[in-house]
C-alpha cells in the first residue's frame, strides 16, 4: 500500500494513514512506513530513512521498504547507501537460479503481482533473452529459457493489435518461465564513469537562457560516448524490466523503476552532473524519481501528461538509424502550465483534460524530434506526449528513454 502512495504521488493519503498510525501508538513495520512516505512527501527525507530504518529492525518487514528506503536516500544524495540498499531488495526479492551466485539452486518465488504479462512484455524479454545469449552473457543454464519465454508467448497470442494487453500466466505457463521471468538473470554493474559523465561540448548557458525563456531546453550530445555506451548496455544488458502496467490499447511500453534496479551508480552520476552543469536550471532541488520506458516497435508512446516535478530531464539513447522517421518519435511540449489546483489523477492521467487545456488556451506543442544522446529539459508543469513512434523492428532498435525528475511539484504536500 505504502508504495502505491509513492508511485502515484497520493501522498495525502499516506499522510492520513501515517497520523493515523501515530494517534493509535501503532509501531508496526507497515506503519513505520507509512509515517516513512509521509515524511519524505513533506520534504524530509532524513526522517523518512529513520522510519523505514525502524520497518526494517521490524521481524517481518514490508518489501516496499528497503524500495521506499533507497529513494528516501536518492533524494538526500547518499547514492551508494541507496545502491546498496537497491541491491539488498533485488537479492531478497528478485533473485534467481543465475544471480546472485549465492542463490543458485533457491529461487525465491516471486511476488503476486509478478503473474502478470502480457505479450508486449514477453516479446521483450524473450528478444533480451536471445541478445544476451548472443552477447555471451546468458549465464550457464539460462538459454533453456529462451525456449520456455517462446512457447509461453505464442500460447498467449504474439499479435501486435493486442500487444499491451495484461492477462496473467497460468500454474503451467509459470511453472516454465518463472525461475527467470520478473527476476534478475544478468545486471550489469552500472558503475560510473572517471571524471563527468557529461560531454563538454553543449552550451550550458545556453540551455540555461532557452529554460528561463520558454522553459524548455534541448541539449544534443548531453553524454560522453563512454558514458552513453555504458548506459546503453546496463539498459540492453539488465533484466530489471519489471513495470508492465504501462499498457493501454495501442500504446505500450515497459518500465524499469529507479527503485526497482534502474537506479544504478551511473544513472545517479548523471543525475548529479546535470545538478552541477545547471545551477541556474536544477540548482539544490532533489533528485525524486529516476526512471527508463523502453518502446516496442509496433505501439505508439505516452499520452498527453505532466509530472509531479519541477524539473524533467528526458533523454533518449536508441541510435539514429532505429528511427525509421527522423522527424518525429520524440517529444511533444506545449508550452502551458497545468492548473495548480489540479491532483495527480488528473494532470498524470486524464490526457483529454490536458488536451483541452491547451486548445483553451492556444498552445501548440513544440516537437522535438528523436536523436540519440538528445535531451529535453523542461519545467514537469508543462503538458507534454511521446510523439508518434516509427522504429525499426529488433531488440537493439528498441527506442529507450531515460526520466529524472527534479523537485517536488509546487504545492505538493
Amino acid at each position: 500500500m505504502a508504495l502505491g502512495h509513492h508511485r502515484a504521488d497520493d501522498f495525502a493519503a499516506a499522510e492520513i494513514a501515517a497520523r493515523r498510525a501515530a494517534a493509535s501508538g501503532d509501531t508496526s513495520a507497515d506503519a513505520q512506513v507509512l509515517i516513512g512516505v509521509a515524511a519524505q512527501a513533506a520534504g524530509a527525507p532524513d526522517r523518512a530513512v529513520a522510519a523505514f530504518d525502524r520497518a526494517l529492525g521490524a521481524p517481518t518487514a514490508p518489501a516496499s521498504a528497503r524500495q521506499l528506503r533507497a529513494s528516501a536516500l536518492i533524494e538526500l544524495g547518499r547514492y551508494d547507501e541507496a545502491w546498496e540498499e537497491l541491491l539488498a531488495y533485488l537479492v531478497e526479492h528478485r533473485g534467481s537460479l543465475w544471480w546472485p551466485d549465492s542463490l543458485v539452486g533457491t529461487a525465491a518465488e516471486p511476488p503476486d503481482g509478478d503473474v502478470q504479462v502480457s505479450a508486449l512484455k514477453l516479446r521483450h524479454d524473450l528478444e533480451q533473452l536471445k541478445h544476451l545469449d548472443v552477447q555471451g552473457r546468458l549465464p550457464p543454464g539460462a538459454a533453456s529459457m529462451i525456449g520456455a519465454f517462446g512457447e509461453v508467448l505464442a500460447e498467449i497470442g504474439d499479435d501486435p493489435t493486442i500487444g499491451a494487453q495484461v492477462t496473467r500466466l497460468d500454474e503451467t505457463q509459470h511453472r516454465r518461465i518463472g525461475a527467470a521471468y520478473n527476476k534478475i538473470v544478468v545486471l550489469d554493474p552500472g558503475k560510473r564513469v572517471a571524471g563527468s559523465a557529461l560531454a563538454t561540448s553543449w552550451d550550458r548557458q545556453a540551455a540555461a537562457r532557452s529554460f528561463a525563456k520558454e522553459r524548455v531546453a534541448v541539449v544534443d550530445g548531453l553524454l560522453r560516448p563512454e558514458a552513453l555506451a555504458a548506459l546503453r548496455r546496463f539498459c540492453l544488458d539488465s533484466t530489471i524490466w519489471f513495470d508492465t502496467s504501462h499498457a493501454l490499447g495501442n500504446r505500450g511500453y515497459i518500465g524499469a523503476d529507479g527503485i526497482a534496479g534502474f537506479g544504478c551508480p551511473l544513472v545517479c552520476q548523471i543525475a548529479e552532473d546535470l545538478r552541477a552543469a545547471l545551477p541556474g536550471i536544477i540548482g539544490d532541488l532533489p533528485l525524486i524519481k529516476l526512471w527508463a520506458f523502453k518502446y516496442d516497435h509496433s505501439l505508439q508512446g505516452i499520452n498527453a501528461h505532466a509530472d509531479a516535478a519541477r524539473v524533467n530531464v528526458n533523454f533518449w539513447i536508441t541510435p539514429d538509424d532505429a528511427n525509421l522517421s527522423a522527424n518525429t518519435g520524440g517529444l511533444l511540449v506545449w508550452n502551458t502550465h497545468i492548473p495548480s489546483e489540479w491532483g495527480f489523477d488528473v494532470f498524470n492521467n486524464d490526457s483529454e483534460a490536458l488536451l483541452r487545456r491547451a486548445k483553451e488556451v492556444g498552445a501548440a506543442p513544440l516537437a522535438v524530434s528523436h536523436r540519440q544522446n538528445r535531451a529535453v529539459i523542461f519545467d514537469s508543469d508543462l503538458i507534454h506526449a511521446t510523439a508518434p513512434l516509427h522504429f525499426r523492428e529488433g531488440y537493439e532498435n528498441r527506442r529507450i528513454n531515460v526520466t529524472l525528475l527534479y523537485g517536488r511539484r509546487r504545492g505538493a504536500s
